[in-house]
């Protein structure tokens, strides 16, 4: 006696198992077709958002960034070089030109909300816009409400061009260093012109 399994209309002899037929695209309900299409079709735009455009929004917003922090930091540097002119023509004592340049740096916004401020070469707090109570610190020790200092790094390349003009214009160019009558260019030297500036990341650095 031989038996045999009935399975949708189909006998299938013992020896052999229970074979399942998937139905070709062609075969499908017009119903799960669309609802197949439109999965595939939203799997294919995601993607292409997410390894496509994502990447390239964000490197666009970095630029836009360091694009702003170079334009403001421009700014302060022009300040600096107007206040330095009117130290030289004698307009302004070099202590009220710190003064005003402090006052008018508080004011520089970049961004939106983004500030500058300005510490020296030890690390201590000269202007803080947000923050005046940060004036006089010793930035080196500072630490956040819960203790821990803190610690910010930030890594740079810039090209610079020496000029043979010296800092303070009084002094000319072919004036021997041992000859200089300003402290201003024994102390600095010669001005320098910014070629190129940008920020690098770690692994630039090999960090």
């Amino acid at each position: 006696m031989v038996i045999r399994r009935h399975y949708d209309g189909y006998d299938i002899p013992p020896d052999k198992g229970l074979i399942m037929h998937l139905p070709r695209f062609r075969e499908l309900p017009i119903l799960t077709k669309i609802i197949s299409i439109s999965i595939i079709s939203m799997i294919f735009i995601t993607s292409i958002i997410f390894f496509y455009f994502m990447p390239a929004i964000e490197q666009r917003i970095i630029r836009e960034q360091k694009r702003g922090a170079k334009n403001v930091t421009d700014i302060a540097y022009i300040l600096f070089l107007e206040y330095q002119d009117k130290v030289k023509k004698g307009e302004l004592s070099l202590d009220n030109a710190k003064l005003m340049l402090i006052q008018r740096m508080k004011n520089v916004r970049y961004g939106g909300k983004e500030y500058l401020w300005i510490h020296d070469i030890n690390l201590t707090m000269v202007m803080h816009p947000m923050m005046p109570e940060l004036d006089g610190t010793d930035l080196s020790e500072f630490k956040d409400p819960t203790g821990k200092k803190v610690l910010a790094t930030a890594w740079c390349e810039a090209v610079v061009q020496r000029n043979p003009e010296f800092v303070d214009e009084s002094d000319a160019p072919y004036t021997a260093i041992a000859s200089l009558t300003k402290d201003t260019n024994k102390t600095f030297g010669r001005r320098f012109s910014i070629v190129s500036f940008r920020y690098l990341s770690k692994s630039e650095v090999g960090l």
